[in-house]
């Protein structure tokens, strides 16, 4: 699993402070936004979730349409 925002700007953090005394983290939070980005993402479960709650409704949505159109021929 990729390492979280949090923890890349630490790690960024310590190596670079090791190195040089006056390195602040504003610094790091530029270097790890570098770093970040290149990590491969994974897709978080919370997506399909969503999706598959898009397609409910929209199935819902058809079938209460369906049913005021026979309501009204009666």
């Amino acid at each position: 699993m990729a390492e979280s925002w949090i923890e890349v700007v630490n790690r960024v953090f310590k190596e670079n402070k090791a190195k040089n005394p006056d390195y602040k983290l504003k610094n790091a939070m530029k270097d790890a936004k570098k770093v970040y980005k290149s990590q491969p993402t994974s897709q978080p479960m919370k997506k399909t979730i969503i999706n598959k709650r898009k397609t409910a409704t929209k199935n819902m949505r058809k079938s209460r349409k369906s049913k005021r159109g026979t309501r009204k021929n009666m």
